[in-house]
């Protein structure tokens, strides 16, 4: 009865609430309507007619959303606002048919350099108000900084870039994708896989260019993460890693089923 499940549909997604309020909506609009349409069958009625008629009867899908909006809350219905972003974020590691792996990565590199460099542009002019004093004993500290924050920002863009482009040629975008299914464990360990993947190729260069400007910090960073201190981050980054694999796994896995149920439903909003 997929008549039923997209008139669902186009009554509860323009719905500002969450996502497992509207999933308990669909079920109930759902389950109310198959009632009536199989009631309409038990007296004779074909499929098409019955679930044709049950649509009738249930009412006008604008006036059922404003109903249906009006029980969530109003915090719920606020934090709920669609963003300019909103339909990006929503299919991230999708791709538009045709779309190359090139321009992909660029994309989402664009983003993530815009997001990266709104946050330094704060971190700077906290900096240089003098809200928040840098002490340290190179003898140009605002060029230092300035060299660093640079260097750090172009470190973030590249490993971006190289992170979604490998991601798209490899394959691993698609196991992050909730258009294609999988085990649990597999989409969490792609995840994983590709966020660890993004921080170690962010941070190697820039601990390198630490080293290589002042050999002094760089020895101190060498020392710390070689020592106790590495042992026990790198044993908490470990274990940190494992739970995110296990929860986004499962999440993951719940929004692909989710998709195939509701999302992948084409219906005029």
């Amino acid at each position: 009865m997929d008549q039923l499940r997209v008139h669902v549909e186009r009554i509860v997604r323009p719905i500002r609430a969450t996502a497992g309020r509207k999933n308990k909506m669909r079920e109930e609009l759902l389950a109310h309507l198959m009632q009536k349409a199989e009631a309409l069958m038990a007296k004779g009625a074909d499929e098409a007619t019955a679930c044709a008629q049950a649509i009738e009867q249930l009412g006008g899908p604008a006036a059922l959303r404003a109903d249906l909006q009006a029980t969530v809350p109003a915090l719920e219905r606020l934090a709920c606002l669609p963003l300019p972003a909103s339909p990006f974020l929503d299919r991230y590691f999708e791709k538009d048919e045709g779309e190359t792996p090139l321009h992909f990565a660029l994309v989402r590199t664009s983003h993530m350099a815009l997001a990266i460099g709104a946050i330094l542009l704060v971190a700077a002019t906290v900096r240089w108000s003098g809200l928040f004093p840098f002490r340290q004993r190179n003898a140009n500290p605002r060029a230092y900084c300035l060299i660093m924050m640079s260097f750090s920002y172009l470190s973030v863009v590249v490993s971006s870039f190289v992170c979604y482009y490998f991601a798209d040629v490899t394959g691993l975008r698609r196991l992050m994708s909730k258009v294609a299914p999988g085990p649990a464990w597999v989409k969490g360990g792609a995840l994983c896989l590709f966020m660890t993947a993004e921080i170690v190729l962010m941070i190697a260069p820039i601990m390198l260019f630490v080293w290589i400007i002042n050999p002094a910090d760089g020895g101190i960073l060498v020392d710390v993460f070689s020592g106790e201190f590495g042992r026990r981050f790198g044993i908490g980054i470990l274990l940190v890693l494992l739970v995110a694999s296990v929860i986004s796994g499962l999440a993951m896995k719940y929004e692909h089923e989710q998709w195939r149920k509701w999302g992948s439903l084409h219906v005029d909003d």
